[in-house]
């Protein structure tokens, strides 16, 4: 109830600090639209996401649906941006609603010059501080815009924890904290696997709402218990095989990894991992490693479906070529490479809920560099790349499912009773 009731204080802006699936995003959402077509007629106002499609994914579909039996929704994708309208005691109210991301450097651009009369920022401490200052400056000359705010807490020196939580008197801001029990769409059962998902650094920031920072091994999970993660038993039926290649820089090793993909996106197998050096070696020997790897993997757990390869391009091409001419009929593609932030809690969300085996005597590197990385000492919110842990093997691992990456982190509906908030 706090939720839709705080605007009529003195703060200016909300921030909905919560652990995910606490329902922030999905209730103030509503409670936004709710509020800004109540106060307001012919205004516009924004929604900001980390990118235009997280925006539009995690809250702008969701709340449509939720609306348009009370509102007239009329969304415009290829501008970017909807109205929405009613009718309250005769009056037509309509306001438009701008939609942009704003998690990159420059995106602030985007809104220069407009007046607003409010701002709805989802998962803020993913945008810029330059999106942030901008919304607030296109909201300056309305004397009763508001600001909507929510987030994850990241590590303390985050410009969203020390600028304006910690200073929320200072800044006029209203601070609001939610936990996953708030949710109601949340099942107990949701609850307590929510609870498995996450990890160190990651639990502590994701389930118990707190501003911590990276320190040491990322996935102590696995380093205090490796046999928890070795397949036992017959392998398992697979919807498809991809292999990743990692090429090295000259100074580290090739890495190929092999991983078998469970129906409906339920958990990972790393089949076969190898590390070659290929220092000194001919562009066609290394090319022709990739082919006599892809053809082992074929002959001993089924068909690859296809090789997800990091850059160059050149050697993407030419991998691409050695496969064709070695009668593989099989796609060589780039990988997908999210940053590393993004990458490290959805592998340990699957840690915590066991969906990543590896096959003692095949696999071992991806079980060793799951169990080594460790947060890096100048940024703990990516692991250290200098050396201190078989990166590549970690890598080649990750591209052979990373473009399902969203797939294996969502929660589905039917784990939330059937709503995802």
């Amino acid at each position: 109830m706090e939720m839709t009731q705080w605007w009529r204080g003195s703060e200016d802006i909300l921030l909905l600090q919560g652990a995910v699936r606490s329902g922030k995003s999905y209730g103030a959402s509503i409670a936004y639209i709710m509020w800004s077509m109540f106060q307001f007629n012919n205004c516009e106002f924004i929604f900001v996401g980390q990118t235009y499609n997280a925006i539009m994914r995690n809250v702008i579909y969701r709340l449509i649906s939720v609306i348009k039996g009370t509102f007239k929704v009329t969304l415009n994708k290829s501008e970017g941006f909807m109205t929405v309208q009613c009718t309250v005691n005769g009056i037509v109210r309509k306001n438009t609603y701008w939609i942009f991301g704003g998690g990159k450097d420059g995106d602030h651009f985007k809104l220069v010059g407009s007046t607003m009369s409010g701002a709805f920022i989802d998962e803020a401490v993913l945008c810029t501080r330059d999106v942030f200052e901008e919304c607030k400056a296109r909201c300056a000359l309305e004397p009763n815009a508001k600001i909507w705010g929510t987030l994850n807490p990241r590590q303390p020196s985050h410009w969203l924890h020390t600028e304006y939580i910690k200073k929320a008197e200072e800044q006029n801001v209203k601070v609001m904290l939610f936990f996953p029990e708030d949710n109601p769409a949340m099942s107990q059962a949701a609850i307590e696997k929510l609870h498995r998902s996450f990890t160190g650094v990651y639990y502590d920031r994701n389930v118990k709402n707190l501003w911590v920072a990276g320190d040491g091994l990322l996935f102590q999970i696995i380093a205090d218990d490796p046999e928890r993660y070795q397949l036992k038993g017959n392998i398992p039926a697979f919807s498809r095989i991809n292999i990743g290649v990692d090429w090295g820089d000259g100074k580290s090793e090739q890495s190929l990894t092999a991983t078998g993909i469970l129906p409906n996106y339920s958990g990972v197998v790393a089949l076969r991992s190898v590390k070659k050096d290929v220092k000194g070696l001919d562009h066609t020997k290394i090319m022709q490693s990739v082919v006599d790897f892809t053809q082992g993997i074929q002959r001993d757990f089924g068909k690859v479906s296809i090789l997800m390869c990091d850059v160059p391009n050149t050697n993407i091409n030419s991998a691409r070529t050695a496969i064709r001419e070695a009668g593989l009929n099989i796609p060589v593609d780039r990988a997908y490479k999210p940053p590393i932030e993004e990458r490290i809690p959805v592998i340990g969300r699957m840690l915590g809920l066991d969906m990543i085996k590896y096959i003692q005597g095949e696999s071992d590197n991806v079980k060793t560099a799951l169990a080594e990385v460790v947060h890096c000492p100048k940024n703990p919110e990516v692991w250290d790349d200098t050396g201190t842990s078989d990166i590549n093997s970690l890598d080649s691992f990750f591209y052979g499912w990373s473009d399902n990456m969203s797939q294996f982190s969502r929660i589905r509906s039917s784990e939330l009773g059937g709503r995802v908030a």
